[in-house]
């Protein structure tokens, strides 16, 4: 990779929960890392704003707390506390 100019991935990353196929896209995330870390690469996530929508909207995630204000239409969902981008 580094011969082509090549210097490190992104990955494309959903978080750790057994949800969809979630879990086993982090488990190859772990071992991709540990091999780019080998090679000297670098190593960047990009976190999928809709993967906490995902959840909730298939109940995967409740939403626990006072009831959500109301947002304009495909405005983006705040994060949960304790989350930060």
């Amino acid at each position: 990779m580094r011969l082509s100019g090549i210097d490190g991935v992104i990955v494309d990353w959903y978080g750790t929960e057994p949800f969809w196929d979630y879990g086993v896209l982090n488990t190859a995330t772990n071992k991709l890392f540990t091999h780019v870390k080998r090679a000297g690469l670098r190593f960047a996530i990009c976190y999928e704003d809709q993967t906490i929508k995902h959840m909730v909207d298939n109940k995967h995630l409740l939403f626990k707390g006072p009831a959500p204000s109301r947002r304009p239409r495909n405005a983006p969902l705040p994060l949960p506390r304790g989350l930060h981008t």
